[in-house]
């Protein structure tokens, strides 16, 4: 696979997680542009280290080694990338800030960003991705079968994964480039993320440890926070995870 900024591609039939196995080629010495794909994942994870559900020969997972200034912003980015690269192939996308890629009201994707510091210093970030591509809805296990979405499930067609990652990077590489020669500024890219926002001008609540805030969904800031308009003001949300308000479901 020949993408200007891949630089190194391995490929596993199976894997505990493949962000853990890029964090280990990372402290090897490993460049920027790696990147490891599984066809399974024992022991893959999402935020707040949940599992991660995948089908091996249906899903798309994967994980790339990055050497950025910073992380903040990074997951909005990435996020951003699937968005184009799904909707090159017809679909309409939506992403729930900070992290998880919608078709509809349903999960199709998510991303998760990792840092790895020694001291105060960044050595390294590992984005994973998991995007549903080919599953079925009995691939799915019963909590996720109404909350969850695939690429064939949306378009009743069947998709070649290779494709999809092709497509991913081929947008991702270009933009990150661009966004770590200006430091993590996502200014460039917040109309483009805002109009697929799922969250603006809603009501919502971000929870993030034993802390929740709720607020209107004003958009996102160059860092990547999600700001949020209540009657303390605004409140700039720097991590958490965003559900629509009951109200608004």
């Amino acid at each position: 696979m020949e993408v200007p900024g891949l630089e190194k591609v391995l490929i596993y039939e199976t894997v505990g997680s493949t962000n853990d196995e890029a964090k280990l080629l990372a402290r090897e010495g490993y460049p920027e542009g790696t990147l490891v794909i599984a066809e399974e994942q024992t022991k893959g994870r999402g935020r707040k280290g949940r599992d991660w559900f995948s089908v091996p020969g249906k899903s798309l997972t994967f994980s790339l080694l990055l050497r950025p200034p910073q992380s903040t912003s990074l997951a909005l980015l990435c996020a951003l990338s699937c968005a184009w690269a799904l909707e090159e192939k017809g679909f309409h996308v939506l992403l729930r800030w900070p992290n998880d890629i919608l078709l509809g009201d349903k999960k199709v994707g998510g991303i998760l960003v990792e840092s790895s510091f020694s001291g105060d210093e960044l050595l390294c970030v590992v984005v994973g991705v998991g995007i549903n591509v080919n599953e079925t809805r009995e691939d799915f296990p019963p909590p996720l079968r109404e909350s969850a979405t695939s690429l064939f499930l949306a378009s009743s067609c069947m998709w070649q994964r290779g494709e999809v990652l092709r497509s991913f990077l081929s947008f991702f590489f270009p933009v990150y480039f661009a966004w770590k020669e200006r430091g993590g500024d996502f200014s460039p890219w917040i109309e483009d993320y805002e109009k697929r926002s799922s969250l603006l001008g809603k009501e919502v609540v971000v929870r993030w440890g034993e802390r929740t805030v709720r607020g209107v969904a004003r958009g996102v800031k160059e860092d990547g926070s999600l700001v949020l308009a209540n009657f303390e003001g605004e409140t700039l949300v720097s991590w958490g995870e965003a559900t629509l308000h009951e109200g608004e479901r």
